[in-house]
């Protein structure tokens, strides 16, 4: 057989194999023949918490065979609903993105089942200047004095998701917003023991990643985890170094009226006080 009909033989077999894979992944048809789908997505940025109103929201052809779970397929089961998460433009309105029919505006809209909002009264050093913004997460430090006064800080709550920043359920990353107050997302257990801890001493935000799930262990921090274990802590009952005269041995002098010294007292051993009254001497041991 000749090269040049095996090259035609080739090149019929390529094409025929080519036009039925087309067949099969649909890019043989026609983008006016594929079935189309009308979804209902949004027009413009849509905030958290909002009701969404009809200028905000379109039905628009869905060529994507995939269509998105509870996806909405008319405006009027949109319209008038209030958003549990934000929705950028051209993003096709969901049912899990929205509260349940008869939900109201605001931030009780946005919280978890089974979750609370708490706020907390933050600075800029606290708020992490501005950085821990609606939907990040936050770890929650609490640092004090325990019974023995001794200074420590510890973890209180892992992963608390920030639900607003003053009152803006929004935020834009690339402008951080310096506000003094945070509001929380936290199971009962954790607002617990959140109200409890700013009793104790101050919080501090920790802003994290929001894809780490992971929960550190961890028993807080105290000063020898800063001075080092050898660190002499300063007592006022040290003994004083030899030849010093103890904060003790002071010398209390009084004149009566003829100038002869009344009282005296002072250290002359240790162990041992000679108490002076007069020109009488006497030596006492504690």
């Amino acid at each position: 057989m000749r090269p040049s009909i095996l090259v035609g033989l080739a090149l019929l077999l390529g094409a025929i194999t080519a036009f039925f894979a087309a067949q099969w992944v649909g890019l043989g048809q026609k983008a006016s023949d594929r079935p189309r789908v009308k979804l209902v997505v949004a027009t413009q940025s849509i905030e958290a918490g909002s009701v969404i109103a009809n200028t905000q929201i379109k039905t628009t052809d869905w060529l994507n065979p995939e269509i998105p779970p509870q996806s909405i397929l008319e405006t009027r089961l949109a319209s008038g609903r209030v958003t549990r998460f934000p929705i950028q433009p051209g993003e096709p309105v969901l049912e899990s993105k929205l509260a349940p029919v008869d939900a109201k505006a605001g931030l009780s809209a946005v919280i978890s089942e089974g979750k609370r909002a708490i706020s907390v009264r933050v600075n800029e050093v606290i708020g992490v200047a501005g950085f821990a913004m609606p939907g990040n997460h936050v770890d929650v430090l609490v640092s004090g004095r325990d019974d023995a006064q001794q200074a420590f800080s510890r973890v209180v709550i892992t992963r608390a998701k920030v639900l607003a920043t003053a009152q803006d359920t929004t935020g834009d990353p690339s402008k951080p917003k310096v506000t003094n107050a945070v509001t929380l997302e936290l199971t009962p257990q954790e607002a617990e023991r959140l109200d409890l801890a700013r009793t104790v001493g101050t919080l501090s935000l920790v802003l994290r990643n929001d894809i780490d799930q992971a929960t550190a262990l961890s028993a807080g921090a105290r000063m020898p985890d800063i001075l080092g274990a050898g660190a002499a802590k300063a007592s006022p009952s040290a003994t004083p170094p030899s030849g010093a005269s103890p904060a003790s041995d002071a010398q209390a002098t009084g004149t009566s009226g003829n100038g002869k010294n009344t009282s005296s007292a002072r250290s002359t051993a240790r162990g041992t006080v000679q108490e002076i009254r007069g020109t009488v001497r006497n030596e006492v041991r504690p």
